[in-house]
């Protein structure tokens, strides 16, 4: 830790960037600071103000509480945060790519239109109830994280890996998630309607009760998955395999099932009112 990086950073950003760029051979140390407690009259509301910020390749390690803090715009990539608390932080449009996140708390933060590919989740990271909104994600390793109730509306997470990741109640209409891994994840009653699935990896997933509405799932694997009571309204389903997958109560009423392998799927009870079928 080193206090004079902190007295020049509540000072404001330009100081802050004036500084850096004076000196690019620094990395900013601002391990164990409590940075929204430090400084209480440089404080705002909503917690330490370090919108614009340039933060490129800082250390921040060591029960660090940035919660509530304003970090829109900020530039963040590269940056190394272990044991860091984000909670309810503002990174909308903040630069994240090559971060590295090891047992940080990102629960309810905002992240929306941020770009985090390359974004390294190391160790356990939380992002419950987190906003993602329009997020790129393409790539990342999510499988550290747990996502429950989080908001990805219309994120970009083609080629993710997402595999056991905890995502009940995860909102995930209208996103990009083509060819991502999703293997053994637990998606109950998750929304993800007009969803891009292509040649995604679902197998053996929990999607119980979701919303799959209108989602295309085209290629997907979703061997043994559970969809026990998952909506699947006009879904475009072909040439995916749903051998031994649970439909129980499902309803795919007008899904388009042309080519799907439904090899000792479960489907008592499942509506297929209007649904395509190869037989028809």
């Amino acid at each position: 830790m080193n206090p004079e990086h902190l007295k020049l950073l509540v000072r404001g950003h330009a100081i802050w960037n004036t500084w850096r760029e004076e000196h690019p051979e620094i990395i900013p140390d601002l391990s164990g600071i409590d940075l929204c407690g430090a400084y209480p009259d440089t404080l705002h509301w909503h917690g330490i103000k370090l919108s614009r910020v340039d933060l490129h390749d800082a250390h921040l390690y060591s029960d660090i509480s940035l919660e509530r803090a304003d970090l829109r715009h900020a530039n963040l990539q590269g940056a190394s945060f272990f044991d860091v608390n984000f909670h309810q932080a503002n990174f909308q449009q903040a630069r994240l790519k090559q971060t590295s996140l090891i047992y940080v708390t990102l629960i309810e933060a905002d992240l929306s239109n941020t770009d985090l590919r390359e974004t390294l989740f190391e160790e356990y990271v939380s992002l419950s109830r987190a906003q993602f909104k329009k997020a790129n994600l393409c790539g990342v390793d999510l499988r550290v994280t747990v996502l429950n109730g989080t908001n990805l509306s219309e994120a970009l997470l083609d080629n993710a890996n997402l595999s056991g990741c905890e995502m009940c109640q995860v909102i995930l209409n209208n996103a990009s998630l083509q060819k991502a891994n999703l293997s053994q994840t637990d998606l109950r009653d998750a929304d993800l309607s007009n969803t891009l699935l292509c040649q995604a990896d679902l197998s053996d997933a929990n999607l119980s009760e979701a919303n799959l509405s209108g989602a295309n799932l085209r290629g997907a694997n979703l061997i043994q998955a559970n969809l026990s009571g998952a909506f699947l309204i006009e879904a475009d389903l072909r040439d995916v395999d749903l051998s031994h997958a649970n439909l129980t109560d499902a309803c795919l009423v007008g899904a388009n099932l042309r080519g799907a392998n439904l090899l000792g799927a479960l489907l008592y009870g499942a509506d297929l009112d209007g649904a395509i079928l190869d037989n028809q």
